[in-house]
Protein backbone atom coordinates (compact mmCIF):
# COMPACT_ATOMS: atom_id res chain seq x y z
CA UNK A 1 0.00 0.00 0.00
CA UNK A 2 1.62 3.49 -1.18
CA UNK A 3 0.65 6.78 0.69
CA UNK A 4 0.90 9.55 -1.83
CA UNK A 5 1.32 12.20 0.62
CA UNK A 6 0.36 14.88 -2.31
CA UNK A 7 -2.54 13.39 -2.55
CA UNK A 8 -3.66 13.99 1.33
CA UNK A 9 -2.89 17.29 1.30
CA UNK A 10 -5.08 17.53 -2.24
CA UNK A 11 -8.05 15.95 -0.49
CA UNK A 12 -7.67 18.18 3.06
CA UNK A 13 -7.55 21.38 0.61
CA UNK A 14 -9.67 23.84 0.84
CA UNK A 15 -10.91 23.46 -3.14
CA UNK A 16 -9.93 19.78 -3.92
CA UNK A 17 -8.60 19.33 -7.51
CA UNK A 18 -10.60 16.35 -9.12
CA UNK A 19 -14.25 14.30 -8.48
CA UNK A 20 -15.53 16.00 -5.12
CA UNK A 21 -18.47 16.71 -3.45
CA UNK A 22 -20.13 19.71 -4.48
CA UNK A 23 -20.46 22.61 -3.29
CA UNK A 24 -16.52 21.70 -1.69
CA UNK A 25 -15.83 24.70 -0.54
CA UNK A 26 -18.77 25.31 1.65
CA UNK A 27 -18.26 21.89 3.04
CA UNK A 28 -14.48 22.35 3.35
CA UNK A 29 -15.08 25.50 5.17
CA UNK A 30 -17.58 24.05 7.95
CA UNK A 31 -15.27 21.22 8.29
CA UNK A 32 -12.31 23.58 8.77
CA UNK A 33 -14.54 25.66 11.45
CA UNK A 34 -15.32 22.59 13.49
CA UNK A 35 -12.04 20.91 13.43
CA UNK A 36 -10.44 24.07 15.11
CA UNK A 37 -13.52 24.63 17.50
CA UNK A 38 -13.43 21.10 18.80
CA UNK A 39 -9.48 21.83 18.83
CA UNK A 40 -9.61 24.97 21.43
CA UNK A 41 -12.09 22.89 23.21
CA UNK A 42 -9.63 19.91 23.49
CA UNK A 43 -7.13 22.77 25.01
CA UNK A 44 -8.96 24.53 26.98
CA UNK A 45 -10.57 21.07 28.66
CA UNK A 46 -10.20 20.39 32.38
CA UNK A 47 -8.07 18.10 33.93
CA UNK A 48 -9.91 15.26 35.10
CA UNK A 49 -12.35 14.92 31.86
CA UNK A 50 -11.21 11.91 30.51
CA UNK A 51 -14.95 11.13 28.36
CA UNK A 52 -15.38 14.50 27.57
CA UNK A 53 -11.28 14.33 26.14
CA UNK A 54 -12.10 11.30 24.21
CA UNK A 55 -15.44 12.52 22.92
CA UNK A 56 -13.57 15.47 21.60
CA UNK A 57 -10.52 13.76 20.00
CA UNK A 58 -13.64 11.67 18.31
CA UNK A 59 -14.73 15.05 17.13
CA UNK A 60 -11.63 15.94 15.44
CA UNK A 61 -11.26 12.29 14.12
CA UNK A 62 -14.54 12.28 12.65
CA UNK A 63 -14.25 15.90 10.89
CA UNK A 64 -10.71 14.55 9.65
CA UNK A 65 -12.54 11.35 7.42
CA UNK A 66 -15.48 13.18 6.94
CA UNK A 67 -13.10 16.39 4.95
CA UNK A 68 -11.31 13.36 3.33
CA UNK A 69 -14.31 11.92 2.15
CA UNK A 70 -15.64 15.34 0.68
CA UNK A 71 -12.64 15.92 -1.12
CA UNK A 72 -12.90 12.68 -3.07
CA UNK A 73 -10.82 10.22 -1.55
CA UNK A 74 -12.35 6.39 -1.59
CA UNK A 75 -12.64 4.85 1.91
CA UNK A 76 -14.35 1.31 1.80
CA UNK A 77 -17.85 1.74 3.73
CA UNK A 78 -17.94 5.67 3.69
CA UNK A 79 -18.66 6.67 0.10
CA UNK A 80 -20.89 9.88 0.65
CA UNK A 81 -23.92 8.56 0.23
CA UNK A 82 -23.61 5.33 2.93
CA UNK A 83 -24.63 4.81 5.94
CA UNK A 84 -21.23 5.15 7.30
CA UNK A 85 -20.85 8.88 6.07
CA UNK A 86 -23.97 9.55 8.32
CA UNK A 87 -22.25 8.20 11.40
CA UNK A 88 -19.56 10.10 10.62
CA UNK A 89 -21.48 13.24 10.24
CA UNK A 90 -23.34 12.92 13.00
CA UNK A 91 -20.48 12.58 15.87
CA UNK A 92 -19.69 15.99 14.96
CA UNK A 93 -23.15 16.90 15.86
CA UNK A 94 -24.12 15.28 18.86
CA UNK A 95 -20.60 15.03 20.70
CA UNK A 96 -19.99 18.72 21.49
CA UNK A 97 -23.39 18.70 23.21
CA UNK A 98 -22.31 15.84 25.30
CA UNK A 99 -18.96 17.48 25.94
CA UNK A 100 -20.88 20.64 26.95
CA UNK A 101 -22.78 18.95 29.40
CA UNK A 102 -20.59 16.32 30.86
CA UNK A 103 -17.25 18.75 31.73
CA UNK A 104 -16.91 18.64 35.45
CA UNK A 105 -15.30 22.53 36.69
CA UNK A 106 -14.76 24.14 39.65
CA UNK A 107 -15.30 27.80 37.90
CA UNK A 108 -18.47 28.56 36.80
CA UNK A 109 -17.06 30.33 34.05
CA UNK A 110 -15.95 27.34 32.01
CA UNK A 111 -15.12 28.47 28.40
CA UNK A 112 -15.61 24.59 27.11
CA UNK A 113 -19.58 24.54 27.56
CA UNK A 114 -20.01 27.62 24.84
CA UNK A 115 -16.93 26.23 22.72
CA UNK A 116 -18.90 22.89 22.94
CA UNK A 117 -22.11 24.09 21.92
CA UNK A 118 -20.76 26.66 18.95
CA UNK A 119 -18.95 23.37 17.89
CA UNK A 120 -22.32 21.59 18.36
CA UNK A 121 -24.01 23.70 16.49
CA UNK A 122 -21.59 24.09 13.59
CA UNK A 123 -21.99 20.48 13.53
CA UNK A 124 -25.31 20.24 13.22
CA UNK A 125 -25.49 23.03 10.52
CA UNK A 126 -22.92 20.70 8.64
CA UNK A 127 -25.12 17.27 8.87
CA UNK A 128 -28.09 18.79 7.80
CA UNK A 129 -26.29 20.70 4.69
CA UNK A 130 -24.51 17.07 3.30
CA UNK A 131 -27.92 15.11 4.22
CA UNK A 132 -29.30 17.68 2.04
CA UNK A 133 -27.59 18.24 -0.93
CA UNK A 134 -26.05 15.23 -0.92
CA UNK A 135 -27.61 12.00 0.61
CA UNK A 136 -31.61 12.76 0.89
CA UNK A 137 -31.56 11.70 -3.13
CA UNK A 138 -29.59 8.95 -2.94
Amino acid sequence: MQINTQEILNYLSLSPVGTSIQPAILFSLLIYIIFVLALITLFVMPDKNLVSTLLTAGVLMAAVIAKLITGGALIQGFRPAQFGMLVINVIPFLFPFLVAGMTRTRKRSNPVIPLGILTGIFGGIYFFLFWFIVQRNA
